[in-house]
């Protein structure tokens, strides 16, 4: 079991404001068996943020904890504010509207011997954000020998309130030639598959998504991960 927290926070100093206000604490469960024994890992969410002015969305690695001076001086972008007359022409830098992300991916390597029907993933993430939208993705690996071109799987998802929706989604992995779709040059394709491009969380509190195979195999061979990632939609 993995614990992971997405962090909000603001600057009132250089008015560094990041918009990535889905504040999550992501509970990752391997399977849904109880009675496997449990460990928690706390993982903080320090690494793979990127920064952008808000009316370019061109994207530079940003430094957390930082400020939007110090990563413009990082990709020399500007002159370092203590020199000469420079922090007076700089006063734009907090005019302007800058935006931070990061994102959580996370994926699950599945048994060696193959996806079990019954065997669901879980995932568990708590949303304080309900205004802005996020790209949702699912993510999956498959061997070069498994033998269909798409894969089905049940997603069920309950919602803070107690409601629950139970989808039916497709995943493409090859083309009508035969071509894998992911990527990768080994034994393994890679699918970051959009299924939604601006998903809204209506309610606050806790969601969880169950997600297991829906094809026709009892015991599915050549599905070697899967996962989902979730981003703020940066437009």
């Amino acid at each position: 079991m993995k614990l992971l927290s997405l962090a909000l926070f603001r600057d009132q100093n250089f008015r560094h404001f990041l918009p990535f206000c889905l504040v999550a604490f992501i509970l990752l469960n391997h399977g849904c068996n109880s009675t496997e024994k449990q460990m928690v890992k706390k993982q903080e969410i320090i690494s793979n943020w990127s920064f952008s002015a808000v009316d370019t969305l061109h994207f530079y690695p940003a430094k957390i904890p930082g400020t939007i001076h110090t990563d413009l001086l990082e990709h020399n972008l500007i002159p370092h504010p203590f020199d000469e007359c420079n922090e007076k022409q700089l006063q734009w830098v907090g005019n302007k509207g800058w935006v931070y992300r990061t994102s959580f991916d996370d994926v699950r390597t599945l048994p060696s011997e193959g996806w079990q029907k019954d065997q669901k993933e879980r995932f568990v993430f708590t949303v304080l954000d309900t205004t802005n939208t996020f790209l949702f993705y699912l993510h999956v690996r498959n061997e070069i020998d498994y033998r269909y071109s798409n894969l089905y799987v049940f997603m069920e998802t309950q919602f803070p309130n107690g409601n629950i929706t139970r989808d039916t989604l497709e995943c493409i992995l090859a083309e009508p030639s035969g071509k894998w779709t992911g990527k990768g040059y080994g034994r393994l394709k890679e699918n970051m598959i959009l299924l939604n491009p601006t998903i809204k969380f209506p309610v606050k509190g806790a969601y969880t998504i169950d997600i297991e195979q829906a094809m026709r195999d009892e015991n599915l061979e050549g599905i070697t991960n899967i996962g989902i990632r979730i981003e703020r939609n940066p437009r």
